[in-house]
């Protein structure tokens, strides 16, 4: 693989949740190789270094890797397929509670019960690894909640960024941005009329659906905040015209600070 499409699939792995496995290879002096494997073969641990198939989508990728710096931390000999199929087990246990975080996972499972795909597309996790989380986590019921068809909007706003370059393409006239934050799927802009939001399709995240929600269809809020806004997550949550909103704000950012934005819009 190209040095150029290493580094972005590095940069693109570090940027889907706290977990980065590239630098944890890195801290444990790992060395990660690009080159074809075998059908159905993502990754492979030589016992001197990590392999991975450059045709693997970032995801796989992040997963890949994963879980194959947990058999280089292992470093067990596989003797018998029994005992291949306990360590692979393991590996996949271990990788999943290091790549999704478990709050992020109660907050999207509640938005979306049940939807394997879009609750694996939104964590930055293959289908098989957030099975096995939601396995390995879910001790009063073996399986996910029941499908519903009336699923509610989540977003989560990770850091406060600059607004899109793209941004003044879509705005209005006598609109103008306010303030931006990275979003796990692309971002989010207040501005004096709206909230937009960019929410990436697809692998590539060529493909870009965009939300928009005009603070007049806001009929009530909510936020809860801790005493410090550096303990924990804090929550937002919209009661609109369409139905119910929940935004997630990570720690560090001040929920406070966003409740008085959409107040100072609505009131108006």
């Amino acid at each position: 693989m190209p040095l150029t499409d290493q580094m972005n699939r590095k940069a693109q792995t570090k940027s889907l949740n706290n977990y980065e496995p590239f630098q944890h290879a890195e801290s444990l002096n790992i060395d990660v190789h690009w080159e074809e494997l075998p059908h159905n073969i993502h990754g492979l641990w030589t016992g001197t270094a990590i392999i991975i198939d450059p045709r693997c989508n970032t995801v796989q990728t992040r997963c890949t890797l994963a879980h194959e710096i947990v058999h280089a931390e292992l470093d067990q000999p596989l003797l018998h397929k029994h005992y291949a199929a306990r360590i692979e087990a393991r590996c996949d246990r271990i990788a999943a509670t290091r790549l999704i975080d478990h709050d992020e996972y109660q907050c999207v499972l509640k938005a979306y019960p049940n939807n394997l795909p879009y609750i694996a597309n939104e964590l930055g996790a293959t289908q098989r690894i957030l099975h096995v989380f939601a396995q390995h986590h879910s001790r009063e019921s073996k399986k996910m909640p029941t499908p519903t068809t009336n699923a509610i909007l989540a977003w989560t706003l990770i850091s406060e960024i600059q607004h899109p370059a793209d941004l003044p393409q879509i705005l209005t006239t006598n609109e103008h941005p306010i303030v931006s934050f990275k979003t796990f799927r692309d971002s989010a802009t207040f501005t004096n009329k709206r909230l937009i939001v960019r929410d990436a399709q697809g692998l590539t995240g060529k493909k870009v659906e965009m939300y928009s929600l005009p603070y007049s269809s806001i009929h009530m809020w909510s936020s809860e905040n801790s005493a410090s806004s550096l303990d924990r997550d804090e929550e937002l949550e919209l009661w609109t015209k369409m139905g119910h909103i929940k935004i997630r704000i990570r720690k560090g950012l001040d929920v406070r600070k966003i409740d008085r934005l959409i107040s100072e819009n609505v009131l108006k």
